[in-house]
């Protein structure tokens, strides 16, 4: 999971402004997963992951001090200039 306002480290939290094109890089932590033919994957993008973790108020104050709750919108953009792309590491199963 990675928060806008972290995307650049903890220690640096920086605002999406609207409109604003920005670059995500979510690094996985080490995992391992057999795809059989017909298996998918899946990618889900959104605010919050509530209850499952905490909520996101899509707001600039204090998420623990305010309730105020703003609806939000995300914008996938990819294609020409705005490349898109999941790297998935391959390990052949016959070389095991």
């Amino acid at each position: 999971m990675v928060r806008a306002r972290y995307r650049n480290g903890l220690d640096k939290p920086s605002l999406l402004k609207q409109g604003e094109v920005v670059k995500y890089t979510i690094r996985m932590n080490p995992t391992s997963n057999a795809f059989l033919p017909g298996h998918r994957i899946r990618l889900d993008i959104t605010s919050s992951d509530f209850p499952n973790y905490d909520r996101n108020h899509n707001t600039a104050a204090n998420q623990n001090a305010d309730a105020t709750l703003k609806s939000a919108n995300q914008t996938i953009h990819h294609g020409n200039k705005y490349e898109t792309k999941i790297i998935l590491p391959w390990i052949d199963s016959e070389n095991q």
